[in-house]
């Protein structure tokens, strides 16, 4: 598998889930006080891609919206999010949210077919889909990141 297929594939499955979609690979979700970002990072021909979530609180923002996930008040890749998986692999060797997703992305890791990947990527919209219905306000996001929602990201220390 090529890089360029499983952009495609992430496009696909992000689409699909109704998010909405900015120039390239990226996808906005806004909320009175938020806006979410999901973005596809390139990686070189030779190394995996990542999704980057990034989280910005619109007030902080003025009226210049987000552009990219990488500017957000939260900043995390989306294999370092969570510890879910889809339930097709729970109880297998893949049964680790961090070591599933970075497999995904990897266009490199020839064990998996591109069924399994195209399931993995809709999950992982449906997934994104849910973060963005639970923390759609400054406070739900500051208990986000209280609980150690995003220990293993970017996260203005005005939301701790």
């Amino acid at each position: 598998m090529e890089a360029h297929e499983i952009r495609h594939l992430v496009v696909t499955a992000m689409d699909a889930a109704g998010m909405s979609r900015a120039r390239g690979a990226r996808w906005f979700v806004t909320s009175d006080e938020l806006t979410w970002v999901f973005e596809l990072d390139r990686g070189a021909a030779w190394s995996r891609r990542a999704m980057t979530v990034g989280a910005a609180v619109r007030a902080w923002t003025g009226d210049e919206a987000i552009r990219r996930a990488n500017n957000g008040h939260v900043v995390v890749d989306y294999a370092l999010l969570g510890s879910a998986v889809p339930d097709e692999v729970v109880g297998t060797r893949f049964d680790d949210h961090r070591s599933y997703f970075t497999m995904m992305f990897d266009h490199t890791h020839d064990l998996v077919t591109v069924d399994e990947r195209l399931r993995s990527f809709e999950w992982m919209a449906k997934d994104l889909g849910h973060l963005t219905q639970e923390h759609t306000t400054v406070d739900a996001l500051r208990q986000a990141v209280s609980v150690g929602s995003f220990e293993s990201g970017f996260v203005d220390r005005r939301l701790r």
